[in-house]
């Protein structure tokens, strides 16, 4: 292919399609764009987890998209070795910091939905014939007693990388490749007079082929060509990292498995003594850029009480803050804009940076080979996946949400039962899944965003209208 190709986002995502296609791309301008500082970008705040099994929940392989999501992050977890010899090779970096391995721990912190969690990670290891082992204790894994795990497992071919090393790899590979790196923000994609993005620093930029990887940002920038595009809202996470101090600390990533909200507890280590903590995920209208002090209190004894005691002396290097792009059905929107020469990667949602080999392939394979590579129930255009019935949704929020309570400390007298807070979070559910079309039952994480988070009340509304447009 000749022309110019504009990508539009400098993340993982972004960074590794400039690399793939600048490496095949014979002939082609390959452009990438986005502020050198990547402030709020999830990749840059990643604690770079390279796993899928990890990542299952019980509700990830119980339907047709949930499983077919699962395919690419597979096929993602078997390209990692190749991909990180191509990055050694081109960009001649040195090598980054890998950690080969994790541990799962199941703790009585939580409430029920983590004991389902975990299961549903044993079935879906056993399905696709992963390799895990039982194990009776975790190396560095020095917990109070009352959160001492249930139960652990080794997973040997799921370990993390270091972000900050691979955006730099990259970074090296596009230079090298010859990828012009343009350190702004796109306004707005325009079609006429011809295809354009004009940018924060007064470019504008005509390419032939676009594509927007902009994350959490990239729902608004489409939605100036089309209104087709659903809504996306912003999962906010924030880690710590720390310098160790006292005890030797980590040499695996330990986690327990996804709570509510998305997220589970983590420990990945990194180089020289450091360790990256996280994470939490709070889903607001807008990225955020900046932590929340309570935030940081529930991480921080997360931390210290649930994975290492001794961490309480450790020293905290920086804190970080990402945010993750969450669609309104929590499923990626991969593709052709329509019959644009737009063309998005994102809404990945935790599943970006592991995701990023896959996706950069796929995007190859469809701009420079003209071959239908992404599955066609990811479009961006399409309407949101309903996973849910309205009972399940309501009933699923519910559960969610008591088993926050819980891993969040929550202690009840005798004479109350943990059954006994559905009563305080089913009505939130109701009263918001009343202004939605009967067919529509919204992902748990996608309610809790329109009942308890801090928002303007009109993007509930933007949400309910998009919903009442495609399903009535």
């Amino acid at each position: 292919m000749t022309g110019r190709i504009v990508i539009i986002g400098n993340g993982a995502i972004g960074m590794t399609a400039a690399s793939e296609l600048a490496t095949r791309a014979t002939g082609a301008e390959i452009v990438i764009i986005g502020p050198r500082n990547r402030t709020g970008g999830a990749s840059a705040a990643a604690g770079a987890m390279l796993g899928c099994f990890g990542e299952l929940t019980k509700y990830s392989l119980a339907t047709d998209a949930g499983r077919r999501k699962f395919v690419l992050g597979l096929d993602a977890q078997a390209m990692w070795p190749a991909h990180l010899d191509h990055l050694g090779d081109v960009g001649g970096t040195d090598p980054i910091k890998t950690v080969s391995d994790t541990f799962v721990v199941l703790n009585a912190v939580g409430g029920e939905l983590d004991s389902e969690n975990f299961d549903a990670m044993l079935a879906g290891l056993d399905e696709h014939h992963g390799r895990y082992e039982i194990v009776d204790s975790v190396p560095g894994l020095d917990p109070t007693p009352t959160a001492r795990p249930l139960r652990s497992l080794w997973l040997p071919d799921e370990g993390s990388i270091d972000a900050s090393q691979l955006l730099a790899s990259l970074e090296a590979s596009c230079s090298r490749l010859g990828v012009r790196a343009v350190d702004a923000e796109v306004l707005e994609l325009q079609s006429t007079p011809s295809w354009c993005a004009t940018t924060t620093n007064g470019e504008r930029i005509e390419a032939d082929v676009f594509i927007v990887a902009t994350g959490a940002w990239s729902a608004d920038l489409v939605r100036t060509i089309t209104e087709d595009v659903q809504p996306m809202v912003s999962g906010s996470g924030v880690a710590l990292v720390t310098e160790r101090v006292m005890g030797d600390g980590f040499n695996s990533v330990v986690r327990t498995a996804n709570r509510a909200g998305s997220c589970g507890l983590h420990v990945v280590p990194l180089s020289q003594g450091f360790e990256y903590y996280g994470a939490t995920n709070v889903i607001f209208e807008r990225p955020e850029t900046r932590a929340h002090l309570g935030v940081i209190n529930f991480l921080t004894d997360c931390v210290i009480n649930q994975l290492d005691r001794l961490a309480a002396y450790s020293r905290i290097d920086k804190v970080v803050v990402g945010n993750r792009p969450v669609t309104l059905d929590t499923y990626p929107l991969l593709g052709r804009v329509e019959d644009t020469p737009v063309f998005m990667a994102t809404g990945t949602y935790r599943d970006g940076l592991h995701s990023s080999p896959a996706i950069a392939a796929a995007l190859r394979a469809e701009i420079l080979d003209d071959e239908a590579a992404f599955d066609p129930v990811f479009a961006p255009t399409r309407r949101p996946i309903l996973e849910f019935t309205r009972a399940e949704a309501i009933a699923e929020f519910t559960h969610q949400q008591v088993s926050s309570a819980f891993e969040s400390g929550l202690s009840l007298t005798p004479f109350l039962h943990a059954q006994d807070l559905q009563a305080v979070f089913a009505p939130m559910a109701e009263s918001l899944h009343d202004r939605l079309p009967d067919v529509v039952g919204l992902h748990p994480d996608l309610v809790a965003f329109a009942c308890l988070s801090r928002k303007d009340p009109e993007s509930v509304g933007r949400i309910v209208r998009h919903l009442k447009g495609c399903f009535t």
